[in-house]
């Protein structure tokens, strides 16, 4: 399913009204990560990068990540985070630390991208979000803090993405849950993003559907 509209959703940006944006949710059920990763890749043209920024509550996955990364010799850093503590142990009890693992990297290989998706379970058992930005030139303000990228929206918090991070790139991709990616761009339209999807469906032997939603609201304008 490609669904218009959903980006706002889930990636909050203060995009001018009277300015075009093409947003769209892609989802497959079953779960097809090669079909993710294809969306990705079709969606760079030549003489781009992917700009990624992936994370997990898990250190083992984060440095697992790492070491992968330095194989391939891609460019990447890592930052941590410290969002609280969480009691453990059973007769006796203690508090520790917990902490994001989050790494901010870009590349121009399939094969990295599929990387990602293959290391991290937090993909499938948390639902951690990974944000992809496809770009010529490095991205401004994609260095910012994550929870800018990756809180849902919600009228309790200011916090959205910078518009001149999708004005200045190609498109900003972002996965969502275990099956699915939303994309915005100022760039590309509606009917290039439905061809895309459409040739994906066909070789992953899946049906496409198309539905329209307003930029304000998660409820079906029209389909």
């Amino acid at each position: 399913m490609i669904a218009d509209g959903q980006f706002d959703y889930y990636i909050r940006v203060n995009w001018p009204g009277n300015a075009p944006l093409t947003e769209a949710y892609l989802s497959f059920d079953p779960v097809d990560n090669s079909a993710l990763e294809e969306f990705i890749i079709a969606n760079t043209p030549s003489e781009h990068r992917i700009y990624f920024v992936v994370g997990s509550p898990l250190q083992n996955e984060h440095e697992n990540m790492k070491q992968k990364l330095k194989a391939k010799g891609e460019f990447f850093f890592e930052r941590v985070e410290h969002v609280g503590e969480a009691t453990v142990g059973f007769f006796k009890r203690r508090k520790v630390p917990q902490r994001d693992w989050w790494i901010f990297g870009s590349t121009t290989s399939r094969d990295t991208i599929a990387a990602i998706f293959e290391n991290y379970i937090s993909w499938d058992a948390f639902s951690w979000s990974f944000l992809f930005i496809i770009s010529k030139e490095e991205p401004p303000y994609w260095k910012t803090s994550p929870e800018t990228f990756f809180s849902f929206k919600s009228e309790e918090t200011e916090e959205t993405m910078h518009p001149e991070l999708i004005r200045q790139s190609h498109c900003v991709l972002l996965t969502v849950h275990e099956a699915g990616i939303a994309i915005a761009s100022d760039k590309l339209s509606r009917e290039g993003l439905i061809e895309i999807a459409t040739e994906i469906a066909k070789r992953s032997s899946t049906e496409l559907s198309v539905e329209s939603y307003s930029r304000s609201s998660v409820g079906k304008a029209s389909s």
